[in-house]
């Protein structure tokens, strides 16, 4: 007996499921979610979601002995090293 879900589809069903999590957040993390949301107009479930994803690859490339740069606008030249806590 099959479900009548190709396997990609039951695939793709699986990754947009969402776990329901509780957040206690401080006050700084309060504005920067209210920050971006202001400036990309996402909702705070998707700002939470990057935020995670994009910490997670941050740690990766940190554990690695990696550094992370970034270029400031209208400054081709210039390369400024991201610290992190």
């Amino acid at each position: 007996m099959t479900s009548g879900v190709r396997p990609r589809e039951r695939v793709k069903a699986q990754q947009n499921r969402l776990t329901r999590v509780t957040l206690n957040l401080n006050p700084r993390a309060v504005q920067a979610i209210a920050q971006a949301h202001k400036i990309s107009g996402d909702s705070r479930t998707e700002i939470i979601n990057r935020a995670v994803q994009m910490y997670a690859e941050i740690e990766i490339i940190r554990h690695e002995g990696g550094k992370l740069y970034v270029r400031p606008a209208g400054d081709a030249d210039r390369f400024e090293q991201l610290r992190f806590w």
